[in-house]
């Protein structure tokens, strides 16, 4: 398995910060928002996430008064990322956006920043508001997009929130027809292409399918180069990777089963390089031991991993959650059992048979809200069914109306007609009888006037 290895023996935090101050001098000495972007760039490619995050807002602005489009809409999305919790602000970001010029780019801008809106959704609505919006999205979907953002747009959207009530059949066959869509995707839009990788990873590990999870982790690595050289051909020398790419080998060698342990040792040697020259991975790693737990496990040294998943277990980490919970119980019992710990074994089992329980119970409860959906989405197509058929009722009764009002002038019409051509002939009729008679007067008259010579005579 082929692996795309970056290019370690990066700055030290030492160097990143000795060389950040002396960006921030150089900056105080520039005059236009052009000339203080690239600074701007370097020190936020230096900082660590929380100073991005303060960062961010003050390189959009920057960008705007350089009217750089690039890095305006880079930042959107940087933003949209960082602001996962805030509807208003992603809505915000997404109105900034509509205003640009419309690109590919742009398109694919709004397209991220729809899908961070539609998390946001699945994350922070009630599960009532969750499904509404996933039957209204359902029925809309209906009718394919002709533009291509769109209909992945439409695809995001209910995968997101299929994923968050259910993880029956619909979710597994819109995840899948995304994927297809997702290709389609112009190559500069890889931002939406690694979120995509990343979701379908992460669903794909939870549910045993270790091949097209590692498969999607394998393209969002190679993505994730990608990305690097574009940044470093634009000058951005500092952009790195590193939360993305020890997230995505963590995630591989939770697929350790289907890995060589050559494999797993060239991936842990990966993230744990990544480990001795980034901060916020060192974090990362020391709070969340699945990394360690998946390589001892692959190497099959139990009594290492066992008092780690009893940590990880017992933790408060956003990563312990129904769906690591129960794989990582899957493993302890694996290793309670190799050694004979028969006390780790009885907590194991008796976590995993409840969780187990939960487990079906939630996903009962999913199949049951997946048809409660599909419920809800016929009886909404029933009512639009219905709402057309009165509206082409209407749309004949008026019709009806129209040609029956039409047919009535026309006879009226044709009976006006009717009289002025009965008028006309009697008054031609009317005028022959006085030509008539004007003639005979003008006969008489002349008769008279002979008569009246004759005797003159």
């Amino acid at each position: 398995m082929a692996i795309a290895i970056p290019a370690f023996g990066r700055l030290k935090p030492e160097q990143r910060a000795h060389i950040a101050d002396s960006l921030r001098r150089e900056l105080s000495k520039v005059t236009t928002p052009a000339d203080s972007l690239p600074i701007l760039y370097d020190i936020y490619d230096l900082s660590s996430r929380d100073e991005q995050k303060k960062m961010a807002w003050q390189i959009l602005h920057t960008g705007q008064r350089a009217d750089d489009l690039p890095a305006i809409m880079d930042m959107l999305r940087q933003l949209g990322n960082f602001n996962i919790k805030s509807d208003t602000t992603i809505k915000r970001l997404i109105s900034i956006n509509a205003a640009l010029p419309e690109n590919e780019v742009q398109k694919g801008t709004n397209l991220y920043l729809n899908i961070m809106l539609a998390t946001h959704n699945v994350q922070y609505l009630s599960e009532a508001e969750r499904q509404k919006l996933l039957t209204q999205a359902l029925v809309r979907r209906e009718t394919k997009k002709s533009d291509l953002f769109s209909d992945i747009q439409e695809l995001y959207t209910l995968a997101l929130y299929l994923g968050g009530s259910s993880k029956g059949g619909m979710y597994k066959d819109y995840v899948d027809r995304l994927n297809k869509e997702i290709e389609r995707l112009p190559a500069q839009n890889l931002s939406v292409r690694n979120l995509f990788y990343t979701s379908s990873a992460t669903y794909y590990a939870k549910n045993f399918e270790y091949e097209r999870s590692l498969e999607a982790d394998r393209q969002l690595l190679k993505n994730v180069s990608n990305l690097e050289k574009r940044y470093s051909e634009g000058g951005r020398k500092y952009r790195n990777f590193d939360m993305v790419r020890y997230t995505a080998y963590r995630r591989m060698l939770c697929n350790y089963k289907a890995l060589t342990l050559k494999e797993v040792d060239s991936i842990n040697n990966l993230a744990l390089a990544l480990v001795r020259i980034n901060p916020d991975v060192k974090a990362e790693h020391e709070s969340n031991p699945r990394e360690r737990i998946y390589w001892l496990m692959a190497h099959k040294e139990y009594a290492q991993a066992i008092p780690l998943i009893k940590t990880f277990l017992t933790s408060q980490n956003d990563d312990n959650n129904n769906d690591y919970r129960l794989q990582l119980l899957r493993m302890l019992k694996e290793a309670a059992t190799a050694t004979g710990d028969d006390a780790t074994l009885l907590f194991a089992l008796k976590e995993y048979n409840d969780q187990l329980e939960e487990y079906f119970r939630l996903n009962a409860e999913g199949i049951y809200r997946e048809l409660q959906v599909r419920y809800d989405v016929n009886e909404l197509k029933s009512k639009n069914h219905q709402l057309d058929i009165q509206t082409r009722d209407l749309r004949l009764a008026t019709e009806r109306q129209i040609i029956l009002v039409s047919v009535i002038g026309v006879c009226i019409l044709l009976l006006l007609v009717i009289l002025i051509h009965r008028r006309y002939t009697n008054m031609r009729i009317r005028c022959r009888d006085l030509e008539e008679q004007l003639e005979e007067f003008n006969v008489d008259g002349k008769s008279l006037r002979d008569i009246h010579k004759d005797k003159l005579h």
